[in-house]
């Protein structure tokens, strides 16, 4: 067997992980998030959906991170319905699990530097950029909501940063951090 394939038992272990990843974010965005809504219609939301997401993707690289993101984003517009179904934004949320996981794809330390540097680019190019140019493109909100995205993220971002930071280092001193590897 060679040194970088999965033994079963941690294939499991990665599914349930990733399942319960999943499970988390879809409460934490759908259930336990706060609309904001600056410019008349659902424009923001302030929540802690995306932190399983980012998880998923430094522990398990970027495929991992991209299905956890798909999946929550999928189950609460099932669950949690705010209006019509967009895929677009299935797409939006799977780059927040895509792009965190490229910088660890090769199994880096999950230093608190690189994990700033890759929660601040997954929420730049997926909560500033895509995810406002589809709510202007598909709500016909105006284009000013990029001010409120871009002072929501600044104070997001480094709390996301230190969450998973944390999260991790917890993670990695129990038991089952050892199997998680």
């Amino acid at each position: 067997m060679q040194a970088n394939r999965l033994t079963n038992h941690q294939k499991i272990v990665r599914l349930v992980v990733c399942a319960m990843l999943t499970a988390l974010g879809v409460v934490l965005g759908g259930l336990l998030s706060i609309p904001a809504m600056p410019f008349g219609s659902y424009t923001l939301k302030i929540g802690f959906g995306v932190l399983p997401v980012i998880i998923a993707g430094v522990l398990y690289g970027p495929g991992y991170g991209a299905i956890v993101g798909a999946l929550c984003d999928l189950l609460q517009a099932l669950i949690f319905p705010k209006g019509a179904y967009m895929p677009w934004f299935t797409v939006v949320g799977a780059l927040f699990g895509l792009i965190p996981g490229l910088f660890f794809i090769k199994r880096q330390t999950p230093t608190f530097l690189r994990i700033l540097l890759a929660v601040a680019v997954g929420q730049i190019v997926g909560s500033v950029i895509c995810n406002t140019l589809l709510v202007i493109w598909l709500y016909g909100s105006p284009w000013q909501i990029v001010y409120a995205r871009i002072i929501n993220q600044a104070v997001m971002i480094p709390l996301y940063s230190a969450l998973v930071y944390l999260c991790i280092k917890v993670i990695a001193k129990t038991k089952m951090g050892k199997a998680l590897v």
